[in-house]
């Protein structure tokens, strides 16, 4: 890897040479560089993929509530934001403070004005694509999955510049080591022969260790609301095959036994679980969670009321896997990790020592 030298003197190796081979040898090819910051922007807008990320651009030059301007917003496979930002050269420490402003700002939207900006995006004639899509419908076609009603977390920070000095680099790194989600990108323009050549390094991915764990959490109740969404409509078929609405059934229904709504959100949720015992309130917040979320997806389901304990223990002893019991809690590292939770506002774990009802698993009990 090629040393440069920057203007404090220390010595950075974030450069690889580039070589070309002739009959006469090898000939080390000089870089040019972008002379325009909008150039670079449109390459990234085009190809993505250079950056090694999975990601959907949909806003170029977003103008923030402060009137600044954001070169670049995507979102990644887990609806996930990523603020962009380019420079054509040296990456200035100011553009940190710079980015983390953005970021506080693009953390604060949720999936209405996601959707503003992207239909500004596309009015603009920045999108690549002929056709005009939806949010929801360009990130189907780039992912091949439903983009969720939620989106709301912290965003990730991508930088993109030609070289970064030894300050700047330590700066990010000090910022990555405090939980935040930075990544850096170094991309270098070659011409020779006419043609272009480019090459990507990545020094700094939003991906390792600490920064990692960081991303993952931030990113974790989108991701789970994905795959459940993309769950119900499956199981929902699944449940009139097994359990077709008659009237018949809906008078058993009357006389106390599982409410369908009930029984889909158990064989939708309780196998989604990795802990062995799931206390009742917990289940009672998620229920009442996911009754939300597909209100606002338009599909009504019932609330919570005071039957809802009896409902949720007829549709669970159903499924024959979980069954009613109580134990005082002493802590449980499986609970303590337990992903579910993350959807429920508010959750916190028990106190040492409380008496808890909830439902264990029966093949973890016997």
């Amino acid at each position: 890897m090629q040393m440069s030298r920057d203007r404090t003197g220390f010595e950075m190796s974030m450069k690889p040479p580039l070589w070309r081979l002739t009959a006469d040898g090898a000939t080390l090819v000089a870089s040019s560089g972008f002379e325009r910051e909008a150039t670079l922007e449109q390459l990234i807008e085009t190809c993505p993929e250079l950056l090694q990320d999975d990601l959907l651009i949909i806003g170029r030059q977003v103008v923030t509530s402060e009137g600044r301007i954001l070169d670049l917003l995507a979102l990644d496979s887990h609806a996930h934001p990523t603020v962009i930002e380019v420079k054509r050269d040296r990456l200035p420490a100011t553009a940190i403070g710079q980015a983390v402003s953005y970021s506080a700002w693009v953390a604060e939207l949720d999936r209405e004005a996601l959707d503003a900006i992207y239909a500004t995006y596309r009015a603009q004639a920045h999108a690549v694509g002929e056709d005009s899509l939806t949010l929801a419908a360009a990130f189907h076609r780039r992912f091949g999955l439903r983009l969720p009603s939620d989106v709301r977390c912290s965003p990730r920070i991508l930088f993109v510049a030609r070289s970064v000095d030894t300050t700047t680099f330590r700066a990010l790194q000090f910022a990555r080591r405090h939980g935040l989600a930075v990544g850096l990108c170094l991309l270098e323009k070659y011409d020779c022969a006419k043609e272009t050549w480019l090459t990507v390094t990545r020094p700094l991915a939003p991906g390792d260790a600490r920064a990692q764990e960081s991303v993952e959490l931030l990113g974790l109740r989108s991701a789970t609301l994905d795959a459940v969404e993309q769950s119900t409509d499956r199981l929902l078929a699944r449940l009139d095959t097994l359990f077709p609405p008659t009237k018949e059934r809906t008078a058993k229904l009357r006389e106390g036994k599982a409410d369908q709504d009930v029984l889909c959100f158990v064989l939708l949720f309780l196998p989604r679980f990795a802990t062995s015992f799931v206390p009742y309130p917990l289940l009672e917040g998620l229920y009442a969670w996911w009754a939300k979320e597909q209100a606002s997806l338009g599909v009504t389901r019932l609330v919570v009321g005071p039957t809802f304990s009896r409902e949720l223990a007829q549709a669970i002893a159903l499924t024959g896997e979980w069954r009613a019991a109580r134990r005082y809690w002493h802590g449980d590292p499986a609970l303590e990790r337990e992903q579910m939770t993350h959807l429920v506002d508010g959750w916190r774990l028990p106190r040492d020592g409380q008496h808890l009802s909830g439902y264990e698993r029966i093949s973890a009990s016997t």
